[in-house]
């Protein structure tokens, strides 16, 4: 009952005013329309990079796991390449 006094209020408040008013309303909506479709794809935007984001993410820390056991194994064929040298060296 409430909702239809408040359509009927809204339609006679429609009716009185001029039509450039209300054409100017039109295009106020339609403005209001592009910039929630416009809010609602750069929200699936930022979505859609959190998760691409966590992705990435994910995948240059096992990248990272995979240089440092690369760099471990690297320094010990260090060390031992520096223990041959001085062994050749000594003798």
């Amino acid at each position: 009952m409430a909702t239809e006094n408040l359509l009927m209020n809204l339609t006679e408040i429609i009716s009185i005013l001029p039509p450039h008013i209300i054409d100017k309303i039109g295009t106020l909506i339609l403005v209001l329309k592009i910039t929630g479709i416009a809010f609602i794809v750069y929200i699936i935007y930022l979505f859609l990079k959190v998760i691409i984001d966590f992705r990435r993410g994910k995948r240059l820390k096992f990248i990272e796991k995979k240089v440092k056991v690369i760099d471990q194994k690297l320094d010990i064929l260090l060390k031992e390449k520096k223990k041959n040298k001085k062994k050749k060296n000594n003798s």
